[in-house]
C-alpha cells in the first residue's frame, strides 16, 4: 500500500461514497470492530483502519430515516398547498380588478 496521504484520502472518500449509496434508509447497524479487522486484513495499518471506520460511522450518523423525511416533506407539502391557495386568491383579485376596470 502506498504511503501517499492523497491516495488514502481518495480511498476514504470512495468508501464514504459507496457507504452512502449502499446504506438502506433507516436504522443502520455498523460493526466497527469487524470493519477495522477487515481493513487491517486488506493492508491498512491500525490507525488508517480506525480513521476509515470513524469516517464511515460519522457519515452513517447523518443519514435521514424514511420517517424523518416523510415528516419534513409533509411540512413542505402543507406550505406549498397554502401558497397555491394564496396565489389562486391573488390571481382572482387581479382578474376581478382587471374585469372591473376594462369591462
Amino acid at each position: 500500500m502506498s504511503r501517499r496521504p492523497g491516495r488514502l484520502v481518495k480511498r476514504v472518500e470512495f468508501c464514504v461514497f459507496v457507504c452512502a449509496i449502499l446504506s438502506p434508509v433507516g436504522a443502520v447497524t455498523f460493526d466497527t470492530l469487524e470493519a477495522i479487522r477487515r481493513l487491517r486484513d486488506a493492508g491498512f495499518d491500525e490507525k488508517q483502519a480506525e480513521t476509515v471506520v470513524g469516517v464511515l460511522s460519522d457519515a452513517q450518523s447523518n443519514l435521514v430515516t424514511r420517517e424523518h423525511f416523510d415528516a419534513k416533506f409533509a411540512v413542505v407539502e402543507a406550505k406549498m398547498d397554502k401558497l397555491s391557495w394564496m396565489m389562486g386568491a391573488l390571481i382572482a383579485i387581479v382578474a376581478a380588478n382587471f374585469a372591473k376596470r376594462f369591462f
